[in-house]
């Protein structure tokens, strides 16, 4: 019997991609140690800027993801566990300046690529301190490198001012 927390990870799972929703779940036991990997990766100083979450990166499988901030960081840092063992990889830095910025990691999702899996999405909101300026929004598109996390700037760049799911999935198209 599924938790609460994953029936309702699947129903949105299943209104962003309808009949997907069954499709994307782990095993339990895979579940349990993804959860666990990308948990005690996290540094014991840091905060979640996002719960964890378990994807389904397509043909690389599933995979934990924890995105975080130390305590004096303004930005965001990440930590991935993939496949039956765990694998640990971190995301790549953000571009932005710590202590310049000041992020809020609004939504993680996953779209396609173009070599078959999927590609990680982190949507944010920011502020440039000290400016007054409003708050804006943008995101990272991170894709498997084969053996690492690579920032893929052009596609991120297409984020600039998307606020949610469905302006992402448009404008990646």
């Amino acid at each position: 019997m599924p938790s609460r927390r994953q029936t309702l990870a699947l129903a949105a799972a299943a209104l962003l991609a309808p009949g997907a929703a069954l499709a994307a779940a782990p095993p339990e036991a895979l579940r349990r140690t993804l959860m666990s990997a990308v948990r005690r990766a996290v540094p014991s100083t840091a905060e979640l800027k996002h719960p964890v979450l378990i994807l389904d990166l397509g043909r690389l499988g599933f995979a934990g993801i924890a995105l975080f901030a130390d305590e004096d960081q303004t930005t965001f840092s990440g930590v991935t566990a993939m496949g039956p063992r765990a694998q640990i990889d971190t995301l790549p830095e953000v571009f932005e300046i710590n202590g310049r910025f000041e992020m809020t990691v609004e939504a993680v999702l996953t779209v396609p690529d173009a070599a078959g899996s999927k590609a990680i999405v982190v949507l944010y909101s920011y502020y440039i301190n000290g400016t007054g300026q409003a708050e804006g929004h943008a995101g990272y598109l991170y894709r498997w490198g084969g053996n690492e996390w690579l920032i893929d700037e052009r596609a991120t760049g297409k984020l600039a001012g998307v606020r949610n799911a469905a302006q992402a999935r448009a404008r990646l198209r």
